[in-house]
């Protein structure tokens, strides 16, 4: 009985920080993203409502950097808040040919746009946000990706 009443009060508590905490501003974020094709992630808050965002991934043996422009709008009077963007990518990666030995090297070139929802937490100087970013290649074989949801864990400043 006393863990259920334990975790009844964590899970309050945990709701109201989402309902009456306010996010903390912060210019300059970076850290880890977690997709199909993982990698890192550096954000520059241009204004309260701007941000510019560098992802670096790797995939297929090749790295790929993605360069976005935000907008961020906040959800009510909470930590949360929702953005979304565009931008475009540039790299490239090798696949392998029909020989056994032989890889064929491939430009990607093409353009993401991504939408998601950022926590910034009030008393460490982190966040977390979970997003949605498709994206077209006009130069590599595959055309649009499927692979769009990602998490990212950033270290704000």
């Amino acid at each position: 009985m006393k863990v259920f009443a334990i975790r009844i009060i964590l899970t309050g508590a945990l709701i109201g920080c989402f309902f009456f905490c306010s996010a903390q501003p912060y210019h300059n974020s970076g850290g880890a993203r977690w997709a199909a094709s993982s990698g890192f992630t550096f954000r520059q808050m241009q204004t309260e409502k701007h941000a510019i965002e560098v992802i670096l991934t790797f995939r297929w043996g090749g790295p790929i950097i993605t360069g976005l422009y935000e907008r961020y709008y906040p959800i009510g009077k909470t930590d949360l808040i929702w953005y979304f963007g565009g931008g475009p990518h540039l790299g490239y990666h090798r696949r392998s040919a029909d020989s056994a030995n032989d890889a064929m090297l491939f430009v990607n070139v093409g353009v993401d746009i991504i939408a998601g929802v950022e926590y910034v937490f009030p008393a460490l100087p982190f966040n977390i946000s979970l997003d949605i970013k498709p994206s077209v290649s006009f130069t590599a074989t595959d055309g649009a990706t499927g692979e769009v949801f990602g998490l990212s864990v950033r270290y704000v400043w």
